[in-house]
């Protein structure tokens, strides 16, 4: 899998980040826009970088820092992918699971954005249809997905 560098103006990097992840790193998961941004299906300018962590945890580390965005979820700790980022381990969602948490937040009214989003995913990001399925039934959204996948194909 191709990897992208962090290359966005942000005042917080990927280092920095993962440094923050260190104390509990297998706690916090980068998600939903942020993860579609490393994997390269986004490419809309980001202004903040999303987390998940599970429910009762509650990082003051994170909380602190202004252009970091905080999810508690019960759902966060499937389809983890652990990556090697100069030298520091960040753990990010798969994208198969981003894209759902991306789809599910929309409640089906989708932007342009979202749009561009899903046709790049489905026609030219090669996703793992398992993966993709697991996230859609674990957001109860599978219909949607499913639907969005045969218009796309």
């Amino acid at each position: 899998m191709e990897i992208k560098k962090w290359d966005r103006d942000l005042p917080i990097s990927w280092l920095e980040l993962s440094d923050m992840f260190q104390d509990k790193p297998n706690k916090v998961v980068v998600s939903s826009w942020t993860a579609l941004d490393f994997f390269g299906i986004n490419d809309i300018l980001i202004h903040e970088i999303t987390v998940t962590v599970p429910n009762g945890y509650n990082p003051v580390k994170i909380r602190e820092v202004a252009n970091v965005k905080q999810r508690n979820a019960d759902k966060y700790d499937f389809q983890i992918e652990t990556f090697n980022i100069e030298g520091k381990l960040v753990n990010i969602h798969s994208p198969e699971r981003a894209f759902v948490e991306v789809i599910k937040e929309q409640k089906g009214k989708y932007n342009d954005v979202t749009i561009s989003i899903i046709k790049r995913f489905f026609t030219k990001f090669k996703y793992d249809s398992k993966k993709l399925i697991e996230a859609a039934k674990k957001f109860k959204i599978l219909n949607e997905i499913n639907n969005l996948r045969a218009f796309n194909q």
